[in-house]
């Protein structure tokens, strides 16, 4: 479904039952990646949890409206968590998207009950190796100018 979201319209799913505990997960992939990624990593979680997952803005099926920002991003998740209807999250990321949960968690410390975080890191040092990797690998076709305009 579409979602507008800080202005900016957001491809979203939502899976699980409708009172479970919300859990917002970010795709890896910064200008690449997209909903299938987490829905794949963290949908049979929706047994017990509200999974929510969405392509950030930029990627995927939502729209490209600036500012590509880990602020941005991260007031993109709070954006879904107050349309969702929940006071606290559990936030998860894989890869890039485990940058943008802890985002999340360092600003929104109030809304966060748990964070997951899956083959991410704490910090940039390994960025220029996951850029060349990116640029190194045949598994999927991957739109030079959305990942440049994430990096550049």
């Amino acid at each position: 479904m579409d979602v507008v979201i800080n202005g900016c319209r957001l491809n979203v799913e939502v899976y699980g039952p409708h009172d479970g505990p919300v859990l917002i997960a970010h795709h890896g992939g910064g200008g690449i990646g997209s909903l299938g990624e987490p829905k794949s990593t963290f949908g049979p979680l929706a047994d017990r949890f509200r999974v929510v997952v969405f392509d950030a803005r930029g990627c995927g099926l939502s729209e490209g409206i600036a500012p590509y920002s880990h602020a941005q991003w991260a007031a993109d998740v709070d954006a879904l968590r107050q349309w969702i209807g929940a006071e606290k999250v559990v936030v998860a990321g894989g890869s890039y998207g485990g940058f943008i949960a802890l985002e999340y968690a360092v600003r929104y410390p109030d809304h966060v009950a748990a964070i997951v975080l899956r083959d991410t890191s704490a910090d940039g040092s390994n960025l220029e190796l996951a850029f060349e990797n990116a640029r190194q690998q045949t598994r999927v076709e991957i739109n030079w100018a959305n990942f440049n305009r994430y990096w550049t």
